[in-house]
């Protein structure tokens, strides 16, 4: 055991935890943002599932189309367009 008895051993020490412990938080950050990523897009799929839900029940969605439609007029609109 003559290696680990000296001067230079503490510096190993050292140079071995610090390498441990960028490894452990780029574990630690990789994991947290994978979990956050994952929480983020199931939160999002299910307010728009809901916010579907919520139009195609209440049936706004096919009344909002056609009065969108036809408040555009665009049966009126494109003769004008092609000739421009």
């Amino acid at each position: 055991m003559d290696f680990l008895s000296g001067y230079g051993y503490e510096w190993y020490i050292l140079i071995l935890y610090i390498i441990l412990y960028i490894i452990m938080y780029i574990i630690l950050y990789l994991i947290l943002y994978i979990i956050l990523y994952i929480i983020m897009y199931i939160i999002m799929y299910l307010i728009l599932y809901l916010i579907l839900y919520i139009l195609i029940s209440t049936k706004i969605s096919t009344s909002f189309s056609t009065s969108f439609c036809s408040s555009l007029n665009y049966h009126k609109l494109l003769p004008f367009t092609l000739n421009v």
